[in-house]
């Protein structure tokens, strides 16, 4: 099993920056004064003009919120009990980065109108409005508010840009041939997302786009020819985009972004470009500190330091509370970790300072900071205990993507100094009903069974562990076992409750169960630590001889155990009672086509995957070498399928990095045969039946398949 810790976080970070669907908690320090001002008490006012919020909402998706914010202020001030115009403003609000200022806003909202489902939906817009971060509780609040709304197109539009944020295109493609009238800019750029050959249908669906609609349909079309590999086609559209909001910073930044990849232009033709459209949007909004920073960011990127620095240091003298300032604040926390990624004990006035910031603007930044706060408070033994509970409760409140953190690691932290240990267990007790709405979120978002299920299994084999942590720590021995032992039936192989069981073995004399436990640790690579498995046999080994010489030896048995308990747990894997693999009648690259019923009779091993998916790149030097070792074998037969692309570019491709392995073109196959995840492994047996399904990448190709391959020789 991979190191649950960073799996579980680096997955949720890479995937995932998202708000939870129950309402949280704010820190002390992180409260805010509103900027968009409750209404006041009722008497007489005009009534709610619809196009007051319809003038706000289309400034909401062309990608400018300052100017939005700026909008929605001043109709406020003369609709202010207009609920879906200050829906719309808040969700600008934070889209602006002043994202925990709107949830607290809107918030106070469905406090004071319960039965209003524009209040609802306002905390639903903050979610969805950046279509880059959506937000997976939004989403999924969204299909329900859909219907107290009589699918109003606000609603619609929302849903349609939060399933297409997540990639959930055929979805979103649905959604829209249901509301033709109202999703036909969503039904463009769900083209968009199509396979490239779809492109041309895609284009011609874009041309049809008018109004404020056509502005996120720019983008996403620059976008999709960008990855067409027509850079030219690309700088017109987002061209385009820019001309209809020429104050949107992220508009601008695409287009930089565009005009560095322009392959006809020279490097100085294309710095002078960034330069002078950069100039452009300084005369425009240079009072804007999201400007300054996203400027100086470009100007830095471009051989301009100096002048990148004046800029951040004009948005620290000048704008310290605004998000741009706590951008540049977290970015020199980062900047100072030690090589491992910890925090250093001198930052720590950096860590509080930031933490005491208020307000606070950056749900996912405050959640991080936190955490290495925390981490810092751990490695601390002088901490008092008060202060590392308090820290602890932080990241439980601040918590919306580390859920490992609050409800696992902080409880064990406590435990293992014996200090608020009935905290400690109900934490550890909460952690199992946080990490299911999670993985309900994470469906909602479309995201594939395969990677939901590591996620869950990793939070829960951590949770279980920190539970055998604070029953040892209250003396409960027995039920600590237990934990531990379930903690192993959920994520196998993690080392921490391992090396646990193994300490429990020992205490009661059972030597031979102790290394059992710790040889099916000993073979992990854990990231940026240390295995506890190893450290424990060293620390045994020397207990009983006095010192290490004979380790090494010691070890050739512990390796030899480790090695047959992995290859009984890979080959228990195969299936008990397999099917048939759906039927596929594919074109290789050289033009022959293979078709299950050509592989019968062999054992087959294939591969899918593609060429940007760094996981199935990383792991080709050991795939070739499998293929390399059965290359004359009559009875096995490895290929791989790539999904996705056209075959000119696979070619290519394949040459360019001198590969010579075979491709089928999956031409559909992998979304029939519900293959989602990449890379992933079948191994069909002789009768051409899943034998056995393994998603993800392989620690250790080569051999593992090797064994799968051979038992199915009979």
């Amino acid at each position: 099993m991979a190191d649950s810790i960073r799996v579980s976080r680096a997955v949720l970070f890479a995937a995932l920056v998202c708000a939870c669907t129950q309402p949280q908690e704010r820190p002390a320090a992180a409260e805010v004064a509103p900027a968009v001002t409750a209404p006041p008490a009722e008497k007489s006012m005009p009534p709610d003009d619809p196009a007051a919020a319809d003038r706000v909402r289309d400034l909401a998706f062309a990608f400018d919120p300052e100017a939005c914010v700026a909008e929605g202020e001043a109709l406020l001030r003369t609709h202010p009990n207009d609920s879906r115009l200050r829906a719309w403003t808040l969700a600008c609000v934070a889209d602006s980065g002043r994202r925990l200022e709107a949830e607290a806003l809107a918030e106070q909202l469905r406090t004071e109108r319960p039965d209003d489902p524009w209040a609802e939906f306002a905390r639903v817009a903050i979610g969805l409005v950046d279509p880059e971060n959506p937000d997976r509780g939004a989403l999924l609040a969204a299909e329900a508010l859909t219907t107290r709304l009589d699918n109003h197109p606000d609603i619609l539009r929302l849903r349609a840009r939060g399933l297409l944020g997540f990639e959930r295109t055929d979805d979103a493609m649905a959604l829209a041939d249901a509301h033709p009238e109202v999703l036909q800019p969503a039904r463009a750029r769900a083209l968009l997302q199509r396979p490239r050959d779809q492109l041309p249908a895609a284009l011609a669906e874009v041309e049809k786009v008018h109004g404020a609609a056509a502005i996120e349909v720019a983008l996403a079309t620059a976008q999709a020819l960008a990855q067409a590999e027509r850079p030219a086609d690309a700088l017109t559209w987002i061209t385009r985009a820019v001309e209809a909001s020429p104050g949107s910073v992220r508009l601008h930044q695409q287009r930089w972004k565009l005009l560095r990849d322009a392959p006809e232009r020279s490097d100085d033709e294309r710095r002078e470009a960034i330069v002078q459209d950069i100039d452009a949007l300084l005369a425009l909004r240079g009072q804007q500190p999201s400007t300054l920073l996203a400027v100086a960011d470009a100007l830095r990127e471009h051989g301009q330091p100096g002048r990148a620095d004046d800029l951040e240091r004009r948005v620290a003298a000048e704008f310290a509370g605004s998000p741009a300032h706590e951008q540049l604040l977290y970015r020199k926390i980062t900047a100072g970790l030690g090589p491992d990624g910890k925090p250093k004990p001198e930052q720590r006035p950096a860590l509080d300072a930031f933490l005491a910031r208020s307000p606070l603007h950056d749900p996912s930044l405050r959640e991080e900071v936190g955490r290495l706060r925390f981490e810092l408070l751990r490695a601390d033994p002088a901490t008092p205990a008060d202060e590392l509970l308090a820290a602890v409760e932080f990241t439980r409140i601040a918590g919306r993507i580390d859920l490992n953190t609050p409800y696992s690691l902080g409880p064990i932290a406590l435990a293992e100094r014996g200090v608020h240990l009935e905290r400690a267990e109900a934490l550890v007790r909460e952690g199992p009903a946080a990490f299911d709405r999670l993985v309900a979120e994470l469906a909602a978002a479309g995201m594939v069974e395969e990677m939901r299920d590591i996620i869950r299994r990793d939070m829960f084999g951590v949770n279980y562990d920190a539970l055998g942590v604070v029953l040892l720590a209250t003396g409960r021995t027995a039920e600590a076992e237990a934990a531990l032992l379930q903690s192993q039936e959920v994520s196998p192989g993690y080392p921490e409750s391992l090396a646990r069981l193994a300490a429990l073995a020992r205490a009661r004399g059972d030597m031979d169960a102790a290394e059992g436990y710790l040889a099916a640790g000993f073979e992990l690579e854990l990231f940026q630590r240390d295995n506890p498995c190893k450290l424990m046999l060293a620390q045994i080994y020397r207990e009983e001889h006095g010192d290490l010489k004979g380790y090494e030896k010691y070890l050739d048995k512990i390796r030899a155990r480790a090695k047959e308990l992995r290859r009984a747990k890979v080959i228990a894997a195969r299936a008990a009672s397999p099917v048939p693999a759906p039927a596929f009648a594919l074109g290789r690259l050289d033009g022959a086509q293979i078709t299950n019923d050509s592989l019968r009779g062999k054992i087959v091993v294939i591969k899918f995957w593609f060429t940007t998916c760094k996981p199935c790149i990383d792991e080709l030097p050991a795939f070739e070498q499998l293929i390399e070792d059965y290359a004359r074998d009559r009875d096995v037969e490895i290929l791989t399928i790539h999904f996705g692309g056209e075959k000119t570019e696979v070619a290519r491709w394949m040459r360019e990095h001198k590969h010579r392995f075979p491709v089928l073109l999956d031409a559909g196959f992998c979304q029939k045969a519900g293959v989602e995840m990449f890379p992933t492994f079948w191994v069909l047996d002789r009768e051409g039946r899943l034998a056995y399904k393994l998603p993800g990448a392989s620690e250790n190709l080569r051999e593992e398949f090797g064994w799968r391959i051979e038992s199915l020789r009979g």
